[in-house]
């Protein structure tokens, strides 16, 4: 239960034993979106060691959404921010020709 940063009767004491994913392209901005409606949340923004962020959040049934950037979306702002193609590929755990490709979107 490590990876969604809850204890394991949390999991069974809720219907939060299912999630549906999303990918969000402008995930800066879905997150400050989110900001104005009353979320209850599993967890804030948090970003994995390949560099993806996510953030989980329950909807009015109690069933957990998470929405996260997507890897091509990862793997551009990681070039945005200086990091070589190899570098990415390594940090994204992404072959070189994948990072190649996110170059071309």
């Amino acid at each position: 239960m490590d990876f969604i940063k809850k204890a394991e009767q949390d999991v069974l004491n809720k219907p939060n034993n299912f999630e549906l994913y999303f990918e969000e392209e402008q995930f800066e901005e879905f997150v400050e979106r989110l900001k104005s409606f009353k979320i209850n949340y599993v967890h804030d923004v948090i970003e994995y060691p390949w560099g993806q962020r996510i953030i989980r959040f329950y909807d009015p049934d109690m069933h957990i959404i998470e929405v996260g950037e997507s890897m091509e979306t990862v793997v551009k702002r990681f070039i945005g921010q200086g990091l070589s193609v190899e570098e990415t590929a390594e940090r994204t755990q992404h072959p070189i020709e994948f990072v190649r490709q996110c170059m071309t979107l």
